[in-house]
């Protein structure tokens, strides 16, 4: 496309994160109008302005731009104080629900058992098993996990997301295993000197703000803090845009 016109400035941001350099007109959102028929002077005030031939069909689409689309999760099936039954039915809800490609990583008796004991007897279209025979426990001491627990869901998972079987690893487990395992095994963002968590929480604006870094570091120089704001920038660019972009405070 040459030209892409948008309801929100937010969505043009987002459209050029991803690399769209065409033409991008911000336009009212026609959602805004009252239900039924909109005015015929707020119709020919839109014409004008946006130069629309009344006598020419025009489509005007509505909606969101699902960059996840297609997206494919790794999820470690073993993590968390529930697992494997919470983060199973979770995911095959999320399958169901949103059409998420997903891959369960963890022990595969264990997984089908859960799907039998709550009457789910097929995988959902997307959705499959990478088995692995071991799991990462909060008592495991996070630097000496991925030599000792190899065939873990954790490092499993982790591995297959550096080899390009997946676009997102999530776990419920142990924070610090993740942390060692993905800076390790992953790797992180050239240039980019500690990782970082960034849990999400409401504000009273009634959006997001993340708090990046949240407790992966407890020693950061002024460059890292850089680094940390950037990401979070970044992050919350695409996952919670709004009009003139994040803010960042110290």
């Amino acid at each position: 496309a040459t030209e892409i016109w948008s309801v929100t400035g937010g969505a043009v941001e987002n459209l050029r994160s991803v690399g769209y350099k065409g033409e991008c007109i911000v336009m009212e959102n026609g959602t805004d109008f009252p239900k039924g028929r909109a005015d015929e002077n707020k119709c020919d005030e839109i014409r004008t302005r946006f130069m629309i031939n009344p006598n020419r069909p025009t489509l005007l689409f509505v909606g969101r731009m699902m960059w996840y689309k297609n997206v494919k999760i790794i999820l470690d099936a073993m993590g968390g104080d529930h697992a494997p039954e919470a983060p199973v039915l979770g995911a095959i809800q999320a399958a169901k629900d949103f059409g998420a490609q997903i891959t369960f990583v963890g022990k595969g008796n264990e997984i089908l058992e859960v799907m039998r004991k709550h009457g789910i007897e097929n995988l959902p279209e997307g959705v499959e098993i990478a088995n692995a025979d071991e799991v990462v426990d909060m008592h495991d001491d996070p630097a000496r996990v991925i030599q000792k627990k190899k065939n873990s869901s954790m490092v499993v998972g982790l591995k297959m997301l550096s080899e390009g079987q997946g676009d997102a690893f999530i776990s419920a487990g142990s924070t610090g295993a993740l942390l060692t395992g993905a800076t390790l095994i992953v790797k992180r963002v050239k240039g980019i000197r500690r990782a970082a968590m960034g849990p999400a929480f409401p504000n009273k604006a009634g959006g997001k703000t993340v708090i990046c870094d949240c407790g992966a570091n407890a020693d950061c120089r002024p460059e890292m803090l850089v680094q940390f704001a950037h990401m979070g920038s970044i992050y919350m660019s695409h996952m919670y845009p709004r009009e003139g972009g994040p803010r960042v405070g110290l």
